[in-house]
């Protein structure tokens, strides 16, 4: 018998976040893997990805648009990146935050 992998799908939290949080304008462009589970708290996590989807849009808000990106590679719980940036200190300090998230 297959047992669905353990932990909490961020995909579903981070498109929520993305759309409670558009600015009226520029647009805003998302891009997402089909799932990205975590080992965390829906709750922490939602709030996590609300404050760092909040803070990409306020950086970029005077762009024609925003590209918001979540993804995951090998020793990296994800990532989230806005217009192309992700390996700057806002990037890495979330992913601290989540390291010992559980």
């Amino acid at each position: 018998m297959d047992r669905a992998p353990a932990g909490t799908d961020i995909v579903p939290l981070f498109l929520d976040a993305a759309e409670s949080l558009r600015p009226p304008t520029p647009a805003v462009l998302v891009e997402y893997p089909e799932r990205c589970l975590v080992d965390a708290s829906p709750a922490l996590i939602s709030r996590l990805l609300a404050v760092a989807v909040s803070a990409a849009c306020a950086r970029a808000s005077d762009r024609a648009e925003i590209r918001l990106e979540l993804g995951s590679r090998p020793g990296c719980s994800f990532y989230l990146r806005a217009d192309g940036s992700g390996d700057g200190s806002g990037s890495a300090a979330l992913a601290e935050l989540l390291s010992g998230v559980g």
